[in-house]
């Protein structure tokens, strides 16, 4: 048995006035990027066929020192990477829920979040987690991945993890029409 689930990778930078959503606009901007080194997201971009791709590869790994990008994700890199997103224009490609603890971080320590996050995928790929054929532990693993999904845990704890302040989007008016009658 192999249990499957989707990764999604976001991109993270400052706000700007043309926001940056997909590889083509770090590559046109010609800023740092970084992603984790040693891990799926390296693979990808290392084996990618997709020229943007490639194109994002060769500034992570630039030898002369302007990019840097493709490092271990540690605690010191991974807040030194933050603040040169921060104080530079640099992007960060990194799985979703990273995004949006570096958001939950940044919105408790600043008051605000300084953080653009995408809305386009960059890239998206499968994990899996190998359970032994006739695992005496399947039927067990099977009832609760099953009940966690059908009782919506995922989206409660996002909801209860995370500051609703900063991860709801700004209604963008309301577009609700007044009704003269209602028949029933």
């Amino acid at each position: 048995m192999f249990y499957e689930s989707l990764v999604l990778s976001y991109l993270v930078a400052v706000p700007y006035e043309k926001p940056i959503n997909y590889a083509a606009d770090i590559i046109e901007r010609d800023s740092r990027v970084y992603t984790c080194k040693g891990g799926a997201f390296e693979m990808h971009f290392r084996t990618a066929t997709n020229p943007e791709h490639k194109t994002l590869f060769t500034m992570m790994t630039a030898d002369d020192g302007a990019y840097n990008g493709l490092v271990p994700c540690n605690a010191e890199n991974t807040l030194n990477q933050n603040e040169e997103v921060l104080a530079l224009g640099a992007s960060r490609i990194l799985p979703r829920t990273r995004t949006l603890s570096f958001r939950q971080e940044y919105f408790n320590k600043l008051g605000f979040n300084p953080f653009y996050i995408g809305q386009e995928i960059m890239l998206n790929f499968y994990t899996g987690f190998p359970v032994r054929k006739n695992s005496p532990w399947k039927p067990e693993l099977d009832l609760v991945i099953g009940r966690l999904d059908a009782a919506g845990i995922i989206e409660k704890w996002l909801r209860d993890e995370f500051n609703p302040k900063i991860f709801m989007t700004a209604p963008e008016g309301n577009s609700a029409d007044r009704l003269a009658q209602v028949y029933m």
